[in-house]
């Protein structure tokens, strides 16, 4: 004889489907954000062979981070072309950059913007001259780039530095860098130092 399930049954079988998919959601949120952390990795050492071929075409020195207050200023402007991104504008420039897949989906997560949210350093201030990279005593210790810290204006900076810390979207509260020896390694926020005289920023023993 044919049996139905009854309508508790079919609550008891809902339930367990339930307890299950909560039980696999924060898993399967911690595996997202290790794979967008992954991602960003792999981005920013993509930036620092940019970064290197073009210190390779300008006798060893780097573009300045903003060397002026309009975007063709912006060290943005300088490295897209290297990822044939070669538009007059500056601000179609940027956009391209950042649809050339030099973005982080973490950080574009977090704020709901495409834009290229990664910032850069030099040594001293980001209106700095940038220096020669042979000049730099320890450039397996300075950073050259990380995740940007968001602007409460509604962008992302051009720069991190000591005063304006890199965002930690990655688990743990942490963030990406890029060192001027163009290695990356993860950082929890709180491992960042905000001494303006520190090798972090510095490259200095």
């Amino acid at each position: 004889m044919k049996r139905n399930f009854t309508l508790i049954e079919l609550l008891v079988v809902i339930a367990i489907i339930a307890i299950l998919a909560s039980m696999l959601l924060p898993a399967l949120n911690q595996a997202r954000a290790r794979a967008h952390a992954t991602q960003c990795v792999n981005t920013l050492k993509n930036l620092g062979q940019m970064f290197n071929f073009y210190a390779n075409d300008n006798d060893g020195v780097l573009p300045g981070v903003s060397i002026s207050s309009d975007g063709d200023g912006y060290w943005t402007y300088y490295i897209a072309p290297y990822y044939n991104c070669t538009a007059l504008e500056w601000w179609v420039r940027i956009e391209d950059l950042g649809n050339a897949g030099l973005r982080c989906s973490a950080a574009a997560g977090a704020n709901n913007s495409n834009a290229v949210n990664y910032g850069m350093w030099i040594p001293g201030s980001m209106f700095n001259v940038p220096p020669k990279l042979s000049s730099i005593q320890l450039p397996s210790a300075l950073c050259l780039a990380a995740d940007a810290s968001w602007n409460t204006a509604g962008w992302y900076n051009t720069h991190v530095a000591y005063f304006g810390l890199p965002d930690p979207v990655h688990p743990g509260s942490s963030s990406n860098i890029l060192y001027y020896d163009f290695h990356v390694n993860t950082r929890r926020r709180t491992e960042i130092p905000t001494d303006a005289t520190d090798v972090f920023w510095t490259g200095k023993r």
